[in-house]
């Protein structure tokens, strides 16, 4: 069996991997910079609250997906893939301009206007990302390929966020930040003509302009895919629950629960987010090349045991005094600091253990022709389940429960999605369906 890492040696994957990571740099970035910026009051919020608005440009980057993406998923399955990203990079280059010019102005609807863009580029280039795999490396890579692509992102996600962290409050931060974005955006489009054309699957098909239309039509080519599919598309999106859920309450969870300084949370949120990236790449060597989804009923057991170890860690680490945070030597020379590392390093491998299968298995086993519209339709469930989970985090909070109930609910509904799974695959072995055709 060859090294996943052989995949980078063919020009086409090399530059596809190359467009979508910096595509999720570029949005991280920007989500990072503006958050800080309206966080520590760098900007003049008029009397805003800051939380508030922090809270609303994550709404408002995530919307888009839930608005465009069964469209997407019509114009990925009617077009050439590959132009349908130059196009979305194209795209990004001119949102880009007015992000910098919200950077220089100060300007919070051009902000929130650039997000909201940016939001929309990603739902367009989203159902593509995902669907075009197939039509570049064999049924038997696509194990590797996701791992690469899933790994990829979110590297490039922590890359982005910890660099818009860390430019925001520095003087020259506004032209620092344009450079960035716009050196980014620009190799992105180099990266994006570079790749191999993937011809449209469904030329007959009528796209259209009515969403609803879309909206229903993409609902209705799910349910008609065969249970594995169908089982995958859900659990990919109580994965995103989990993972959004988990990110989102680490400033948090490390601040409130644990005690702990700025620098433990981003060690913690690099632990993670590199345990997630090498839990996918280990796909590669526990399934060999086969699309099977055999291991995540496994890795959501794990996570959920987990989740309740560190439930236990984190309502038993010793509190210093009032005023007083962890520093990381404290903080990992501690029993119960390493114990709650570990945790999240195990976890966040299960995790990425979980997620890839189930995107390789929607790929695998999804007719060509109407491959990108059931990803489409995966990804806007996915954005549903996001916001799911900040809306019951509210709630939670709001009863006065904490973040470390939160995560506990999480992981141990996990276990219940990865028993779920367990069942599914007994009936899809009842079922004894044959593969779709590609």
């Amino acid at each position: 069996m060859n090294s996943q890492f052989s995949l980078f040696k063919r020009g086409g994957f090399l530059a596809f991997f190359t467009a979508q990571f910096l595509g999720a740099y570029n949005d991280n970035f920007a989500k990072s910079l503006y958050g800080v910026l309206l966080a520590y009051g760098l900007w003049d919020l008029a009397g805003a609250r800051p939380e508030l608005l922090v809270s609303l440009a994550a709404a408002v980057f995530i919307f888009p997906f839930i608005l465009f993406t069964p469209f997407a998923g019509f114009l990925a399955d009617r077009y050439d893939k590959t132009k349908i990203i130059i196009w979305t990079k194209i795209a990004e280059l001119l949102i880009v301009f007015v992000a910098i010019t919200a950077l220089y102005t100060h300007s919070l609807p051009l902000a929130f206007f650039s997000l909201f863009a940016l939001g929309t580029q990603t739902a367009f280039f989203s159902p593509c990302k995902f669907s075009i795999l197939p039509q570049h490396i064999e049924d038997n890579e696509l194990i590797a390929g996701n791992a690469l692509i899933g790994a990829g992102t979110y590297i490039a996600v922590l890359m982005g966020t910890m660099m818009g962290a860390f430019i925001a409050p520095l003087a020259w931060g506004n032209a620092l930040g344009a450079l960035i974005l716009l050196a980014v955006a620009l190799i992105g489009i180099f990266s994006a003509f570079r790749m191999k054309a993937a011809p449209a699957s469904d030329m007959a098909k009528d796209v259209g302009l009515s969403f609803f239309k879309h909206y229903f039509s993409v609902w209705k080519i799910i349910f008609k895919q065969r249970l594995l599919v169908i089982m995958s598309i859900f659990a990919t999106s109580w994965f995103y629950f989990f993972a959004a859920g988990f990110h989102a309450q680490f400033p948090n969870f490390t601040s409130q629960t644990l005690g702990a300084d700025p620098h433990v949370l981003s060690l913690l949120m690099v632990i993670f987010s590199v345990g997630i990236a090498l839990g996918g790449l280990l796909n590669h060597s526990l399934l060999k090349g086969e699309n099977d989804i055999r291991f995540v009923c496994f890795a959501a057991l794990a996570i959920a045991f987990l989740g309740g170890d560190l439930y236990w860690a984190s309502v038993h680490f010793p509190k210093l005094a009032e005023g007083a945070m962890y520093e990381p030597l404290g903080f990992f020379t501690n029993i119960y600091g390493l114990r709650v590392t570990f945790d999240l390093v195990c976890m966040a491998i299960a995790a990425g253990v979980f997620i890839i299968p189930l995107r390789s298995v929607v790929q695998a086993y999804t007719a060509l022709e109407v491959r990108a519209r059931v990803v489409s339709g995966s990804n806007m469930l996915d954005a549903i389940f996001i916001l799911l989970s900040a809306i019951i985090a509210m709630v939670m909070f709001s009863f006065d429960y904490k973040v470390e109930h939160f995560y506990i609910f999480v992981s141990s509904f996990t276990g219940v999605v990865g028993v779920m799974v367990f069942i599914g695959l007994k009936l899809c072995a009842m079922a004894n369906g044959t593969k779709g055709d590609r």
